[in-house]
């Protein structure tokens, strides 16, 4: 089968974990002999064995193609322009002629457009430019607060696909909103269970919470940093580490400084992914106070690796956690403070949620969710 990826980005030697749950879908597929084609927006044109990646040009050229696109869909175009704006309507229809281009090439067998508002929207304009089925795989878990203009987008792009993919029953009912007549297909996200796994060898000499995604507001850092707090209060002898990096960087290790706990708070950028397993199995246990998540890969390779989670009870977190972890409410310092303090003071606790998590892991296994996407692909070509 020759199947065309279309992601907003895909990693790279400059960003290589951006989206990297897309980049190990393509990966293995192209290892399951299928014939791989990505078009990304923010990456690298390479050939990896079976998988062959095109990235969106220069500015200059990624306003040429996408004048191209319009001139012969005007109309579209300009409806894409008026909701998304001029820097998101050409970056869009960059990639739409270079999809274009790839099925002129190439004898297409499916397309698979990453992210509702993104990558569905270049299969949805490919496919009247070139009279093409597609799919559409959701991702985002604010999908259902979405207003105004683009939600307009996202709804155009989920009503024509031929089959709407979702990570977590907790996003198919919002994207439902959008599609109400089509019948959503859930697939779970997954990791590699062959690396994610726990691991003998430990990094930290002190107790050590483990905490990893996008330093956004969405990821609720500031209520995980007060619960920090009241945890020092009572057990002073424990670090918490924040691994990433985004806009809200200087504001919440602004946050942890005047909370007064920066000695405790350590930040790090980056870990390679096939550094994580260590540096998870070396944790306590894994901390996010998230606000929104459609399903959260990182709590995957948490409980891969054997150690519990303590999150909130929001999207499709309690899918993924199951009973191999303790879920709260969101934005509340007090309650996440207090299921910490219950891990960090209950070995035995620890160890019984331990087995639970490494029970539920084995529900995702990349092999898994693969086995699922090609029955998808196979139905809807």
């Amino acid at each position: 089968m020759n199947i065309c990826i279309i992601s907003p980005a895909f990693p790279s030697k400059k960003n290589p974990v951006i989206n990297i749950f897309i980049y190990r879908q393509a990966k293995e597929l192209a290892k399951r002999g299928h014939k791989v084609f990505v078009v990304g927006g923010d990456t690298e044109s390479r050939v990896e064995g079976n998988m062959t990646v095109y990235a969106r040009p220069n500015a200059i050229k990624s306003v040429l193609l996408a004048l191209k696109v319009m001139l012969k869909i005007p109309k579209e175009s300009f409806w894409l322009l008026k909701n998304v704006g001029l820097k998101g309507a050409v970056g869009r229809l960059s990639l739409v002629q270079i999809t274009c281009d790839l099925l002129k090439k190439e004898k297409i067998d499916v397309i698979d457009g990453h992210y509702e508002d993104y990558g569905a929207v270049v299969a949805y304009l490919t496919s009247i430019l070139c009279k093409t089925r597609y799919i559409c795989t959701c991702h985002r878990g604010t999908l259902g607060e979405i207003s105004g203009r683009r939600r307009d987008v996202i709804r155009v792009a989920l009503e024509n696909a031929n089959c709407v993919m979702v990570p977590s029953h907790s996003l198919a009912n919002d994207a439902k909103k959008y599609c109400p007549k089509k019948l959503i297909t859930v697939v779970h996200n997954a990791v590699d269970l062959n690396l994610f796994k726990p691991m003998n060898k430990r990094i930290f000499k002190r107790k050590t919470i483990l905490s990893i995604g996008r330093l956004d507001k969405i990821k609720g850092y500031e209520f995980l940093l007060e619960a920090m707090k009241r945890v020092l209060e009572i057990n002073k002898d424990v670090d918490l580490l924040i691994v990433g990096c985004g806009p809200e960087e200087h504001n919440i290790k602004r946050i942890a400084k005047n909370l007064g706990i920066s000695d405790n708070v350590i930040f790090i950028d980056f870990i390679p992914p096939n550094d994580l397993p260590v540096y998870y199995s070396s944790s306590e246990f894994f901390a996010l106070a998230t606000l929104c998540e459609s399903f959260g890969i990182v709590f995957i390779e948490a409980i891969a690796c054997g150690i519990p989670v303590v999150s909130t009870n929001v999207g499709g977190v309690p899918e993924v956690v199951g009973d191999g972890g303790i879920l709260v409410e969101p934005r509340n310092p007090d309650q996440l403070a207090e299921a910490m303090l219950k891990l960090l003071n209950d070995e035995n606790l620890r160890q019984e949620l331990s087995k639970k998590a490494l029970e539920q892991a084995q529900k995702f296994s990349i092999e898994n969710r693969i086995s699922k996407v090609e029955e998808v692909y196979k139905t809807y070509t």
